[in-house]
Formats: structure tokens, sequence, C-alpha cells
């Protein structure tokens, strides 16, 4: 049967004698008319230790939560003591939540709970310590100090934690939550789906900073200054315009903007628009608007050609070119003496070098025919091979440079026999 304390003044009640084993104490204390309750606990045993707590509820057989008061969870007693609790709720129940050393028959844990009115406040140093709560409901003006830290090791809310102002939900570390809001109003939402608008500036028209998403005739995000933009997952659609300032511009890959590594960056170049992939931190290739070159693309160490003729005005630099066929009004050998070392006149007989080439026509696997030289008929200095050592092609300027010298040996010739 539940003790039911008439006398408010504080006449002890024992709630159990000689206890041993864990669990709630099937004895409800009614505490209706009172605000607060001493508790003495007297212990016998060999190496006895207990950690208990006082538990409250609204109703005797109703579901009881642990009481806010910091007294009310002891932990480690081992020895006889006496505390105050500040109470709450109409019912206590005593629960031990571990008991340990060696008891004779009756020896054990003895507690006494006497309630009783406080004439002084409550405890400034309390907290609310539940195992499920459905509501906290205060009517208050305002709260001017203080800070708020709920949850578990999993998933935690910080509220002005450390003062700082802020607000952060979910996940173990503060720092990392997936929602945050600062105290100027910095706003980090890693998964945020909204369906109206979020605006910002004075008044809520679109000439201000705004952010719209939803449907509405005017999805936009519009901003006089945007750090950065973006998308993890999914993908980004523009159907109007996207404009880039002068020191802003697009980039994807590994790396960063101001240092990529493999990806493909879209600037501003000193005020030259410019586009380029890179690989492995090297400039592959680029196009631009301004200057000789319009488009190039790089070797694999970097390299290009652009020692432009006075009066071309651009085009492609690159290093070498695969390709089915070339038309042109004019095609012009580079031969510029600056770009060369150790410049040496042909020596090989130009006559023997002509002589076993052997034209032939031909059709093409994939389609055309086509003149040439027998492959196996061109010196091997000027054949050149594929990455596995198979023969593909020949240097033609080369061949050419043996057809002079072959012209020239006839020359002379005839010349010594005029």
């Amino acid at each position: 049967m539940p003790i039911v304390l008439e006398d408010v003044k504080g006449a002890a009640q024992m709630v159990c004698s000689g206890r041993t084993q864990t669990g709630i104490v099937d004895t409800p204390v009614d505490c209706s008319r009172s605000n607060a309750v001493m508790v003495q606990v007297f212990v016998t045993g060999t190496g006895a230790s207990a950690d208990f707590r006082l538990l409250g509820a609204s109703e005797s057989g109703a579901n009881y939560l642990p009481l806010p008061d910091l007294n009310a969870a002891q932990s480690g007693v081992t020895a006889n003591k006496s505390f105050d609790v500040i109470v709450g709720s109409r019912w206590l129940k005593l629960e031990f939540t571990a008991v340990s050393g060696t008891f004779d028959r009756g020896q054990g844990y003895t507690v006494f709970i006497t309630p009783y009115v406080s004439p002084g406040s409550a405890r400034v140093s309390a907290s609310i310590v539940v195992d499920s709560l459905a509501a906290i409901s205060a009517n208050l003006g305002s709260v001017t100090a203080g800070q708020i830290v709920v949850g578990d090791s999993s998933n935690k809310l910080w509220l002005n934690d450390a003062g700082d102002g802020g607000l952060a939900i979910g996940g173990t570390v503060k720092a990392d939550a997936p929602f945050r809001v600062s105290s100027n109003g910095v706003l980090v939402a890693l998964a945020a789906i909204i369906g109206g608008a979020i605006v910002t500036g004075a008044g809520s028209d679109i000439n201000g900073s705004y952010l719209q998403v939803g449907s509405v005739s005017a999805n936009k995000i519009s901003t006089s200054t945007l750090d950065a933009l973006s998308v993890n997952t999914g993908s980004l659609t523009l159907s109007g315009v996207c404009s880039v300032g002068a020191a802003g511009g697009i980039y994807q890959g590994t790396g960063t903007f101001a240092s990529p590594t493999t990806g493909l960056k879209i600037w501003n170049d000193s005020g030259i628009g410019r586009i380029a992939g890179y690989t492995n931190g090297v400039q592959r290739w680029y196009l631009y608007t301004s200057g000789q070159t319009a488009c190039k693309f790089a070797n694999q160490y970097g390299q290009t050609r652009e020692d432009w003729p006075v009066d071309w005005s651009g085009g492609i630099s690159t290093w070498d070119i695969c390709c089915a066929s070339v038309y042109y009004d004019a095609l012009l050998a580079r031969s510029n003496p600056q770009l060369k070392n150790n410049i040496q006149p042909v020596t090989a007989r130009g006559l023997e070098k002509v002589r076993v080439l052997r034209p032939i026509t031909f059709e093409w696997k994939d389609g055309g025919a086509a003149t040439g030289l027998d492959l196996g008929s061109v010196p091997a200095e000027l054949v050149q091979a594929d990455a596995d050592g198979n023969r593909i092609g020949y240097d033609l300027t080369g061949v050419v440079a043996y057809l002079a010298k072959a012209v020239q040996e006839i020359a002379e010739r005839l010349d010594a026999a005029a």
C-alpha cells in the first residue's frame, strides 16, 4: 500500500530495509503537500556500495521519471548519509541502479524519506534529467543566461553552448553539426529541403539578396555577393544566363580553383575569357578570347608550339595532330633557326635514298583511295612508330630533304659532264 504522509513537518518514513537488490522499490511516497524531502540512508554489510535515485510521477501508478534536483541521484554510497532533495512531483519512488558488497541476513540499505515544506527557494544548480520527455511548457518572458545541451552521444542539440549565442542540431560534435545557426545569422544546412523562400536584405522583394525554391514563377538565386555555390549530389541546371564576374570562375575536378590538379576550369584571366583542362597539375589545353592563340593543346609535358609568323592572326597551338585529312590554303614547314641547335648539312647520298622509294597507290580500309610511298621503302630514320614499335608513318619533310639532295647530286653530275 502507498505511504501517505499526513504530517508535512517531517515524520520519517521507512521506504526500504536491508535492501541489497537493484530496481525500483515498490513503495510510492505521497508528497502532494510538500516541496522537499529529507533522505536518510543507513548502510550495513561488508564492502557495501550503491547507486540510487529518486523518481517522480503525477499519479502513484504512472510512469516514474528521475527528479531534476542534482541531489536526487546519489552514486557510490558506502556509509550512512543524509541529504535533501527539492521535489515537484506528487509521488516519489526510490530506485537502486547498482548494489555491491557482502551482506548477512538483515544487512543492506535502509532508507527513510521525510517530506516537508521548504521555506526558501529551490536549488540554483538544478538540472532536468529524464529518460523520455514529451514536452516542457513554461510561461517565461525571456531567458537571459544559461545554455542547453540535449541528446545522447550520437545525436545532440546545442543552444548557446559556451555562451556562443548559436544553435546546432545533429551529430556528436557541435562544429560539425549538419544544421547550424551562428549568433551573427550565418546558416549552415547540409541537407536542407526548402519548399518556400528564404529572403535576406531589405524587404521581401527580389531586388535584395534572395533565395527562392519551390513551385513559383520566379525560382532564382539572386545575391549581390555569393562566395560559393556547391552542389554535392544531383545536378545544377541553368535555363538562363550564368554570369561570372572579373574575379570569379567555374572549376570542376580535383585540387582547387587557384591550384587545379585534374579537371576543367573557366575563368576571367586578366580581362580575357579562358577555358582550360588540367591533368596532374599541368594545363593540357585551353581556349581564350584574345591574342594569337585561340586554342592551345599541350603534350604530356605541357609543351606547345607558338612561334607564329608575323602576319598570322592565331588559331590552334599544339604539339602533334593525328587526323584523316587536312584541307588548307598554305602549308608551311616550321623551320625557325632560333629554335634549333647543331644545324648540319645532309651528308647522306640523296640518290641512294630516293632510288629505293617505291611510290604506290592504295585504298584505306575505312574508305578512300590514296597515293603515297611504300612504308618499307622509306629510310628508317624517317619512319615513325607507335608505342608498340609498329611502323605507322614517315616524315614527309625528311623525304623532301632527300629529294632536294638527290636533285643537287644530279645537277652536279650534269655540270661535270658538260
